[in-house]
């Protein structure tokens, strides 16, 4: 829950994608003690809601210890009204980007994250995001 506290204070006020991404970057440097610890950005077209929207997924996995069976999630979802896709477009928006691709680098993830052609899209065409959710859950 400490992570969702967290996140949640740094996002008072967010006015932006690049605010909301902030947040959970700051939300990120606290490391000390996990164990397995990754982050994910997943997004694109999806009816989780029962109507279809575009979600950009961040999402934060990690153990408390190195003995624990079970991984701690925290994401946030960044939703907009759906994207109409075309082939140039799909390939810009549907993305998955994670911190093993990045050698496992907490700043490298970002830094990917923030040059990616899909928040330039994003910033050129001024999307407005709809509403943000914190989701915190536990996997078995």
């Amino acid at each position: 829950m400490f992570f969702e506290k967290t996140l949640s204070d740094n996002l008072i006020g967010a006015t932006g994608i690049d605010d909301l991404l902030n947040a959970f970057e700051i939300m990120c440097r606290e490391r000390s003690g996990l164990f397995d610890d990754l982050v994910f950005l997943e997004s694109g077209n999806f009816n989780f809601s029962g109507k279809e929207e575009f979600y950009i997924s961040l999402a934060r996995q990690y153990k408390d210890s190195a003995f624990a069976d079970e991984f701690s999630i925290i994401r946030l979802d960044i939703i907009y009204p759906p994207i109409k896709m075309n082939f140039r477009t799909k390939r810009i928006l549907k993305k998955y980007i994670s911190s093993d691709q990045t050698g496992g680098s907490y700043s490298r993830f970002f830094e990917k994250v923030h040059k990616s052609p899909l928040l330039a899209y994003i910033k050129e065409n001024n999307l407005q995001y709809s509403r943000y959710e914190i989701l915190q859950e536990e996997t078995n």
